[in-house]
């Protein structure tokens, strides 16, 4: 068994996360070629719920090439059965974007180029990849305005008695029926500007989270470009790892990984 780690990155396109409908169209279920370099790419994609966006590429190079090879038998120096127009792919890149949360899991960061450069080309429209915030001072020097804010919490010995419970009117028991196992709270603004006091809160929310009060906590925003950019306090995905087997070949099965990787962030 080996480990593949996932990064979580954050894919803008035209200045934002991608809608629904631009996410069908270059993630629909096909089986896609693309040069980036030097690298020759076999790509495949599948879309899962409208909620899980799948990428996988198998690529190598053609050069350089070497009129022979070396049998590893019998040790000797024999013709290259590969000619100069054949790529042998024996490298794999794995990716999947979730749309609710917002997050592309890629197993290779030092990828993010060429995933750029092949969304532009399927979509004609401007890409970047970049990865999520986790200082909220960095984050909140880099913002002008605040497009939302959202967190969850869970029942727990941190949160029955903590400030997190002062947001709601009576959250211990909104409904009559006691405090709720989880809840949550998304605050939707039309690019409002940010404030000092939107600073201080924001810092205390992230206190919130490093006490255990709340769950996870997300908070999107807007660069001095307009470029989204998102603040994510969730350690969990900032990064994901799974293991998964390689066949006789030397490669992993894309079902095991996708489904392996589908079961991590789902929590089964």
């Amino acid at each position: 068994m080996t480990t593949i780690d996932f990064s979580a990155l954050h894919l803008v396109i035209d200045n934002e996360s991608p809608t629904l409908e631009i996410l069908k169209v270059v993630f629909g279920e096909s089986t896609d070629t693309f040069q980036f370099n030097d690298d020759y790419y076999r790509i495949s994609k599948l879309i899962t719920d409208n909620k899980y966006f799948w990428f996988y590429a198998k690529y190598g190079k053609a050069f350089p090439y070497s009129t022979t090879v070396m049998n590893i038998i019998n040790h000797n120096e024999e013709p290259n059965p590969r000619t100069k127009d054949q790529v042998e792919p024996d490298k794999q890149l794995f990716g999947l974007y979730c749309a609710e949360e917002k997050v592309f899991f890629l197993s290779n960061t030092k990828k993010k180029m060429l995933l750029e450069s092949y969304l532009r080309s399927k979509l004609n429209k401007d890409v970047v990849i970049k990865t999520f915030y986790k200082d909220v001072d960095e984050f909140v020097n880099i913002i002008q305005k605040v497009d939302k804010i959202k967190f969850v919490a869970k029942k727990n010995l941190f949160s029955i008695d903590g400030e997190i419970m002062k947001i709601f009117p009576s959250p211990k028991d909104l409904y009559g029926l006691g405090m709720p196992d989880d809840f949550s709270l998304e605050a939707n603004f039309p690019g409002v500007n940010k404030t000092d006091a939107f600073v201080e809160k924001l810092k205390k929310m992230v206190g919130w989270k490093d006490s255990c009060e709340a769950d996870s906590l997300v908070c999107i925003g807007r660069d001095d470009k307009n470029f989204e950019t998102i603040f994510n306090a969730d350690s969990f995905t900032q990064k994901i790892t799974i293991t998964a087997s390689k066949d006789q070949h030397g490669m992993h099965d894309e079902i095991i990984v996708r489904d392996s990787l589908m079961r991590r962030i789902k929590g089964d």
